[in-house]
């Protein structure tokens, strides 16, 4: 009797849990929230609004916090905490709804001006070249490096070329190469000029997936191009995977340096990362080139953004914490930043933009208000000047 009612009660707890179980889910806060050490319990510490927490279990009233990000970085949370279901609670989406083509805010004719120039190439495979009278001079092998400065549907002219993987000469004759051919470009990119006085900045909406580069003169802030992204995975991966917690930060941060590698980035498993990658690490696979795509820029801790080998993962929550762009959209953005330009990362775009065009407005004030103390004291020092002037061409008595 005593272990039928011991089962009863097994089986009635795992109904009872089972109904608010669930996989790891990750929330964002959107006013002031209060956090208890249990249900109807004591508030031990209030959340202000944008603070990200995980959790793995709920019913209809109370949150069971799992983990937190102070700092940007995961940490555990125990024993747990718990938060009241409410309006000021934000779901964190894993997914959009899809992944949009690219917005260009203005024509791209007018952004790249000098987007047609000398391109480098690398044969995939063996060509003939030709002089100008269609004549065959030889056969170039694959994997031969040549740069073309005129192209059309039919032919490359080129110009120069890197014999025998040397230093770069021109070509005494232009030669042709007839199309079509396999060729990898290798051109190195060309950062797209702006103006005097301009500078460019990126915000990254996480709640939209997607980010937009601008262009902010002193009384002005335009956008240029919005494009879809992937994000960090905003969770801790299961224990088989290593348990790790990987989270696309919220803040303001700068570009650092910028990567480009026509052959693809190289991207090696970290130390750190290891138990998510046993099976291939046994297999003696540990750096594959391309995953990154060609171009990456690094900003925060660790993170890039940069390019990638699976283009269906644009709009997802799908990585260690970098921003995951399609390689035709990072080489736009690639060209368009420079080091120190700013990159930030909020779900609240809408809020950014008031609070960036705010401080605009107040540095253009403080600015004029400069700007006309100067003409006021220049004013008054002319007029000192010319009273001064006025008294020594006055004659004196004697």
């Amino acid at each position: 009797m005593k272990k039928s009612i011991t089962l009863w009660i097994t089986a009635t707890l795992l109904v009872f849990f089972s109904s608010f179980a669930w996989s790891a889910k990750t929330y964002l806060t959107t006013a002031k929230v209060d956090v208890y050490d249990e249900p109807n319990g004591n508030i031990i510490q209030s959340w202000p609004s944008h603070t990200l927490f995980t959790s793995n279990q709920e019913d209809n009233l109370w949150i069971r916090v799992s983990g937190h990000f102070p700092e940007g970085e995961w940490q555990s949370v125990f024993p747990m905490w718990y938060v009241k279901f409410s309006e000021n609670l934000s779901l964190q989406k894993p997914q959009s709804s899809n992944a949009p083509a690219t917005i260009f805010h203005v024509e791209e004719d007018e952004l790249d001006s000098n987007k047609k120039g000398a391109q480098a190439y690398r044969l995939l495979e063996q060509a003939t070249v030709f002089n100008r009278l269609g004549e065959a001079l030889e056969v170039w092998p694959k994997g031969k490096s040549f740069t073309s400065a005129y192209e059309n549907e039919d032919a490359l002219k080129v110009t120069g070329h890197f014999p025998n993987g040397s230093s770069w000469q021109a070509m005494a004759e232009p030669v042709w190469i007839i199309k079509p051919i396999r060729l990898q470009n290798r051109t190195q990119p060309k950062p797209i000029v702006r103006k005097e006085n301009t500078k460019r900045l990126v915000i990254i909406d996480k709640s939209a997936f997607n980010m937009t580069v601008y262009e902010q003169t002193p009384d002005s802030l335009e956008a240029i191009l919005t494009t879809p992204v992937a994000l960090g995975y905003d969770r801790c991966l299961p224990k088989s995977q290593g348990g790790k917690c990987y989270y696309t930060p919220e803040g303001e941060f700068e570009v650092e340096f910028k990567l480009f590698d026509s052959d693809g980035i190289k991207w090696c498993i970290p130390k750190k990362m290891e138990a998510e990658f046993t099976d291939k690490i046994a297999r003696g696979e540990r750096c594959w080139r391309g995953i990154m795509g060609q171009h990456a820029l690094h900003f925060g801790d660790s993170l890039f953004l940069h390019g990638t080998s699976n283009p269906d993962s644009i709009g997802s929550r799908t990585t260690h914490g970098c921003v995951r762009l399609r390689n035709s959209d990072i080489e736009w953005v690639y060209r368009l930043l420079e080091n120190g330009d700013k990159v930030i990362i909020t779900s609240n775009k809408v809020e950014t933009v008031a609070n960036l065009k705010e401080k605009q407005l107040e540095a253009l004030a403080n600015a004029n208000a400069s700007k006309k103390a100067a003409e006021i004291t220049k004013t008054k020092a002319a007029e000192v000047n010319a009273l001064e002037a006025s008294k020594n061409s006055t004659p004196q008595e004697n």
